[in-house]
């Protein structure tokens, strides 16, 4: 369900082959920073950013539901 696409460094316009990889096998890449994404074409839903979240609990609260609830992870 979910792949943690994480980096050593946040580069901006940089992208792994991490998070391709987990796009292609169908999982939810979870990332350090959603402004290295800023002005590339990947949709701000097809990934989760740790930054995001205020805290790990509430990222935690956050993968369970969308595990829970198939039509929220589709989103």
């Amino acid at each position: 369900m979910f792949y943690l696409a994480l980096e050593n460094n946040i580069c901006h316009n940089y992208v792994t082959e991490k998070f391709w990889n987990s796009l292609r096998s169908l999982t939810v890449p979870v990332v350090f920073s959603r402004s290295v994404f800023e002005g590339m074409d990947v949709p701000s839903n097809a990934f989760i950013a740790l930054d995001d979240f205020k805290s790990v609990n509430e990222l935690v609260a956050h993968l369970k539901d969308l595990q829970n609830d198939t039509e929220k992870y589709l989103e």
